[in-house]
């Protein structure tokens, strides 16, 4: 037991201030519940019973009793500071943290998570929050992106997003696509519906009843939409797509549709269908091959699919009378896109997504003793190398495998299938060991030409 504290002492004046500020319904709780401990300490009242009473620690009961001692009722109303030393993070710790959190990873897991990167540094926590925040880095955060390897990538980007930024008078300019496969599904047990603290529940297992196609033409001026179920996605049903949207488009305007590359869309049969003259207004273009987020029509399909995964269906038939419902009801109220991006900030930040991507590529120089000692077998090609220590600053390497072996030819002729002769940048030589040259770029220039006979190796390296 703690030995009984005295009575504090405490004026007339002050016991009148310190009711008044209980009374009042202005009086913060804080300060409340400390005026409501000096006046139960003024009567004799042993600390612990206090903090029982009120709810507060005996350390508080203790610390209200001192401020009073200390400075009076204005005491109580002061914001009370700590008195600690913040740690300062020095930059060599700071630069610590980065490079653990970059190119290592736990042995247990694929990314460092906050608490165990500071039980690996013998830091606190919040020391590694802070960098991470300084710095934007997110471990546990994963994005994912294609590169599209059109050859007409530019000229079609350029195509697309210029009928969306400029589109040309008196016609419409439509974002064609289908979403294929819709199931309808219906759960194997009734939903629980929402309830004050529970969420809606549903069965994860399924019943399938079948499956249907939605065609859907977006109107990028006012939002519309033109859309049609069909039980599958071929040429055939293409076309019958196509008639309704004939029509229903005013015949003195311009069709310019903006596809993806599904063969559908280039069938013979849709070929066909627009050599007559009354169908040259029709204008087709097609976006890069896996470039699906250029069509505004795919944000479209993003939000009826919200309404087709929370629905339960027992037909196909009730599938596709929930989709026209949901379309009745966006063509009442339409809300169309808005683009801002031009072609060039798309082409810019491609542009820097593959040079993020790209690999940096080397040349293992071999002798002819090395290549006729062991011969070229595919175990031989495919068996990592060591690599002679050239003290690469900021680089890390990844992985290492040959891919073509070009012998007895000088630099100025060498050719690789399918592979590009990079820029020579640097030629490095280490003290023992074989030659490396170090290439990058795209335009071919001429080296070391004595070398008898050379192995490619691609290294995946983040510099």
């Amino acid at each position: 037991m703690f030995p009984g504290a005295a009575g504090l002492a405490v004026d007339d004046g002050q016991k009148r201030q310190l009711e008044s500020l209980l009374r009042a319904g202005t009086t913060p709780q804080k300060l409340a519940r400390k005026c409501e401990v000096i006046l139960l300490a003024s009567q004799g009242v042993p600390n612990q019973a206090i903090a029982q009473q009120t709810g507060l620690s005996r350390p508080s009961v203790i610390a209200a009793r001192a401020l009073l001692a200390g400075g009076g009722v204005e005491a109580l109303r002061r914001r009370q500071k700590r008195n600690r030393s913040r740690s300062v993070l020095i930059p060599e710790l700071e630069q610590k943290i980065l490079d653990t959190t970059l190119k290592t990873r736990p042995p247990d897991g694929t990314h460092w998570s906050v608490r165990g990167l500071a039980r690996k540094l013998g830091i606190s926590r919040m020391r590694v929050q802070r960098v991470w925040q300084r710095y934007d880095v997110q471990p546990p955060r994963v994005e994912k992106f294609k590169i599209s390897n059109d050859p007409k990538f530019e000229e079609k980007v350029r195509d697309v997003v210029g009928l969306y930024l400029n589109p040309p008078d008196r016609a419409l300019v439509l974002c064609v696509d289908e979403k294929s496969q819709i199931q309808a599904l219906d759960r194997t047990a009734p939903i629980l519906p929402l309830r004050p603290g529970l969420p809606e529940r549903q069965t994860h297992d399924y019943k399938r009843y079948g499956t249907t196609t939605l065609f859907a033409a977006f109107n990028i001026l006012n939002g519309k939409v033109i859309g049609s179920c069909r039980p599958r996605y071929r040429g055939r049903e293409f076309l019958k797509f196509l008639h309704p949207l004939e029509k229903e488009v005013p015949w003195d305007l311009e069709v310019h549709l903006i596809l993806d590359n599904y063969s559908t869309h280039k069938s013979a049969t849709v070929q066909q269908w627009l050599q007559p003259k009354k169908r040259r207004r029709f204008h087709f273009h097609f976006m890069p091959t896996s470039s699906s987020w250029l069509n505004q029509v795919e944000g479209w399909f993003g939000l009826i699919t919200r309404m087709i995964r929370r629905g339960t269906f027992r037909s196909v038939q009730e599938l596709e009378r929930a989709i026209y419902k949901w379309l009745v009801v966006w063509n009442d109220n339409p809300k169309p896109f808005l683009w801002k991006a031009t072609a060039d900030v798309i082409l810019d930040k491609v542009q820097r997504c593959k040079e993020l991507n790209g690999t940096a590529h080397y040349y293992h120089v071999f002798t002819n003793e090395e290549l006729v000692s062991r011969p070229l077998s595919s175990t031989f090609l495919n068996r990592e190398l060591p690599l002679p220590d050239l003290n690469w600053s900021n680089v890390l390497v990844h992985y290492v495998s040959i891919s073509t072996i070009a012998c007895g030819c000088p630099a100025s002729d060498w050719t690789f299938p399918k592979k590009q002769l990079f820029h020579v940048s640097d030629y490095l030589r280490a003290s023992t060991g074989p030659a490396i040259i170090a290439l990058q770029g795209r335009q071919p220039v001429e080296c070391h030409k004595s070398l008898p006979s050379i192995a490619y190796i691609s290294i995946v390296a983040d510099e």
